[in-house]
């Protein structure tokens, strides 16, 4: 029984690790191990936050934050690149990145920051990304957090 029940609520289990973990340090431990990831309910909770998602249901965010994985990234780590199709999406929770595209000879600068989807649009219009993505101002705060998602799980069937 218990082991069927803690299948059937890995979140709460999770969740409740990662509490007993902040109660008892003060901090949740940035080791690199995963206490280094977010619960899957906070990591919900933040993409509720996003436009995109306004209108989806708890339990389809919960399938959708199942279906990616958590990362971090250091401070000038590439995400995507211009003129390549996306092979990722970027859920961006925290921190910011910035895109560079060329214009006329020079570099366009602009800065993203969270909540942002990266790659969408581009992935399901099947488009080619208009700048290179990388991640930016992680070098105070630690690495940046995003919720990255393979491509594929956003084609358009037929398209």
């Amino acid at each position: 029984m218990r082991a069927e029940r803690a299948s059937k609520d890995w979140h709460v289990a999770e969740a409740a690790s990662w509490l007993l973990a902040l109660s008892e340090d003060g901090v949740v431990a940035p080791d690199g191990g995963w206490h280094n990831q977010l619960p899957t309910i906070k990591l919900v909770d933040r993409m509720r936050a996003l436009p995109l998602f306004e209108s989806v249901s708890v339990a389809e965010l919960f399938r959708i934050a199942a279906a990616g994985h958590q990362t971090r990234h250091e401070d000038g780590t590439t995400l995507s690149n211009a003129g390549a199709a996306p092979r990722r999406l970027h859920v961006l929770l925290d921190d910011e990145v910035r895109e560079f595209s060329k214009k006329d000879g020079s570099t366009d600068t602009r800065s993203i920051r969270a909540p942002a989807t990266l790659g969408f649009e581009e992935a399901l219009d099947g488009r080619f990304m208009n700048g290179t993505i990388r991640a930016a101002g992680a070098v105070a705060r630690g690495p940046g957090l995003a919720n990255t998602l393979p491509a594929r799980c956003w084609a358009v069937p037929g398209g």
